[in-house]
């Protein structure tokens, strides 16, 4: 009894190993799917400021960016100083500030309304996370 006891264990064990290395490589498959999601994205966005479809600024920064003078992080994070990585942060820090009054304003008059356009926003989120897992 002991000896089938321990076969039907070990086939339990190597039904979970199966199933576990069956998911391992699901998730790395949807791991490299975003990847290359988030890559195509960033390299549209940068091609977009290559034309300056963004602005003067952010043509100059990615051209800068291109050459290796600079990075993105460089420029969000303050660490770059030049009058254009400048004005680029004071715009963002604007439009931040602008979007923060008017979900306040909001939230104020229609607390429901809120409510519900952030449910509705966070299940669009939700979507989208798994239409990106699945590509």
């Amino acid at each position: 009894m002991a000896d089938a006891d321990r076969a039907e264990r070990a086939e339990r064990l190597a039904d979970d190993i199966g199933w576990l290395k069956s998911m391992s490589e699901e998730f790395d498959g949807a791991a490299t799917r975003v990847r290359d999601r988030v890559n195509t994205d960033a390299e549209s966005l940068a091609e977009a400021r290559r034309r300056g479809d963004h602005g003067r600024d952010w043509q100059l920064l990615q051209q800068w960016i291109d050459q290796g003078k600079t990075t993105e992080v460089e420029i969000l994070c303050g660490i770059e100083k030049s009058p254009p990585a400048r004005r680029i942060r004071k715009q963002i820090a604007m439009s931040i500030a602008a979007r923060r009054g008017d979900l306040a304003d909001y939230v104020a008059t229609d607390p429901r309304g809120a409510y519900r356009a952030l449910k509705g926003a966070s299940a669009s989120l939700s979507d989208s996370l798994r239409q990106a897992l699945k590509a």
